[in-house]
């Protein structure tokens, strides 16, 4: 099992995430005076942007004009090709952005990502799911509003990241595959 890290090493692992920000209805954001254990930490990306090629972007946009036109001149619904145009605005500023580098960490008192502490009381259960292509840990939260966390394991040993969270969590050993949405999101390139 890893050592805990303590002390001012706390704070240097943890350094980019830490700020002072509270927003209402969220989790607890990590602060500079953060003082729990931390079993685990690591880097991973903000988010999987998957490469998209000419073909993609052709598929993609000739759907979108055919949507446009449809329910523009055809059904007449304004308000929808509206939404679509701004759908597609958002899109094309989010592949412009790479994805940021942020830390994850595993603590006694809850799981940390991208800044913000997540307290194991408020989480339901977690699986990890490490195949071929696969290395994820799946956080599910108690809150119906809150969506599911994926985080990438990157080169973490499932096997102490597991032991570690069996401490605090309900381990779901039904789950053996990746979530449909996730599978969607792969296909699609989303």
């Amino acid at each position: 099992m890893a050592a805990p890290v303590n002390g001012s090493r706390t704070l240097e692992v943890l350094d980019e995430i830490c700020y002072n920000s509270y927003t209402l209805f969220m989790p607890q954001r990590v602060t500079a005076d953060f003082d729990q254990t931390v079993f685990h930490a690591w880097e991973i990306p903000e988010y999987t942007k998957y490469p998209h090629t000419r073909q993609w972007y052709i598929i993609a946009g000739s759907l979108l004009f055919i949507t446009i036109i449809y329910s523009v001149f055809f059904d007449d619904n304004y308000l929808f090709a509206f939404i679509l145009l701004l759908i597609t605005i958002v899109f094309v500023f989010h592949e412009m952005r790479e994805p940021r580098i942020t830390q994850f960490g595993i603590t006694d008192e809850g799981v940390i990502w991208h800044g913000i502490l997540f307290p194991y009381r408020e989480i339901r259960n977690f699986w990890i799911l490490y195949e071929p292509g696969v290395q994820n840990i799946y956080f599910v939260f108690k809150n119906a509003t809150t969506p599911r966390l994926t985080i990438p394991l990157m080169d973490e040993d499932p096997t102490e990241v597991r032991d570690t969270l069996k401490r605090y969590l309900f381990e779901d050993i039904r789950q053996d595959e990746e979530p449909l949405s996730d599978v969607f999101g792969k296909v699609l390139k989303f």
